[in-house]
């Protein structure tokens, strides 16, 4: 999976990479990340290493820890998206921010149904 994920984010742009997600410590999570960092990282570290490469590597291995910890992740977002580009785009929000726009949609709402946008709260 480490070597998949070094692969596909080998030539892209950082900062329009996937956002990985928070992960809660646990058990499996440390044992995950130790294989990660004294099993897998020591094969592609030198001293000759240049910094694009080494920030590959660093965000492969968080990609590949988070994944084989569980979370939801895909190593590609499908282009043609069946729901809509709409929809792609708010799926790639945070929660936080897919709450504060739908707060923001439904006040917009109901803020039409009183004269001059008149709120009574």
């Amino acid at each position: 999976m480490f070597a998949k994920a070094l692969e596909y984010f080998a030539n892209t742009n950082p900062t329009e990479r996937q956002f990985i997600p928070k992960q809660r410590s646990s058990k499996k999570l440390s044992k995950i990340v130790d294989y990660v960092n004294n099993i897998l990282l020591p094969q592609y570290i030198t001293s000759e290493i240049e910094f694009k490469t080494f920030q590959n590597l660093v965000y492969c291995a968080a990609w590949t820890s988070a994944k084989l910890n569980g979370a939801k992740i895909e190593i590609a977002i499908q282009v043609d998206n069946p729901l809509g580009p709409e929809k792609q785009k708010k799926y790639n929000k945070p929660k936080w921010e897919q709450r504060l726009e739908n707060k923001k949609t439904t006040h917009n709402q109901t803020s039409s149904w009183y004269p001059l946008g008149f709120v009574p709260w």
